[in-house]
């Protein structure tokens, strides 16, 4: 019996790499006895919005295929799961992206922009596109890296 990718798209992660220092990750998040609640509602509101500011990709589903288009600059970071067991985890700052079946155990399938002289390597000031899509069976990974102001083509991916 043959197992069949089907498309369940989830952007679990979007964050901006350079800033995602793990540290004081609830910061602000939780109330205190001490703190007045109008306070801290603030600050909670104030982490909220912040928080949005950073996420900085943008996805959509693509109309003729079972599949995601991302694009964003190339200090993001992001993690598409497929159903059955298939994640792709891309981090746009090192052109590198992991495939795995389980989220501990994911490898580096691909290093994007390979050399000194390659295209399709991150950069600072640069922006991306990545583009997974399944048809018969088979999952394509497309990864292209634009100048700030070169808008990315959209027709024919």
């Amino acid at each position: 019996m043959k197992a069949r990718l089907s498309l369940i798209l989830i952007l679990l992660r979007c964050t901006n790499t350079k800033d995602n220092s793990g540290e004081g990750a609830g910061a602000g998040l939780s109330q205190d006895a001490n703190d007045k609640a109008g306070e801290d509602q603030l600050n909670q509101n104030s982490d909220i919005s912040s928080a949005t500011e950073d996420i900085q990709v943008k996805s959509s589903l693509l109309k003729d295929y079972k599949g995601v288009k991302v694009t964003g600059p190339c200090n993001a970071s992001f993690l598409v799961f497929f159903a059955p067991y298939l994640f792709i985890d891309v981090d746009a700052d090192s052109s590198n992206i992991y495939l795995g079946t389980d989220l501990s155990d994911l490898e580096v399938t691909e290093q994007m922009g390979k050399g000194e002289h390659e295209k399709n390597k991150c950069e600072e000031g640069k922006t991306f596109k990545f583009v997974a899509f399944i048809e018969d069976d088979h999952l394509t990974v497309k990864w292209k890296v634009y100048d700030s102001g070169v808008q990315p083509p959209t027709p024919g991916m």
